[in-house]
């Protein structure tokens, strides 16, 4: 829907610390751009597949984060479902 539009720090993006998370981001993004040019393309979306299998692999390294615990209520769930702001990596993944 929106080919090329890149974010950093987006939804489930915070991994480790904000400075490895945004450096990691920025390069992933400058390297796409790169290969947009390079080979004369001018759009790049993932697919739907992509999609859902990156969200299966959040959804199963979550589950048994401390952030997925109904004992307490926190500020990582969207309206009490899936987590949406930590990202199940560490700063050395």
């Amino acid at each position: 829907m929106f080919p090329n539009y890149f974010i950093v720090i987006g939804p489930n993006g915070t991994a480790g610390s904000w400075g490895w998370t945004i450096g990691r981001q920025t390069t992933a993004i400058a390297r796409i751009v790169r290969e947009l040019l390079d080979y004369d393309v001018t759009s790049v979306q993932p697919t739907q597949e992509a999609y859902e299998r990156w969200n299966k692999w959040l959804d199963e390294r979550l589950h048994n984060c401390v952030a997925t615990t109904d004992k307490t209520n926190n500020w990582w769930r969207v309206d009490g479902g899936r987590i949406t702001v930590i990202n199940p990596q560490s700063g050395g993944e």
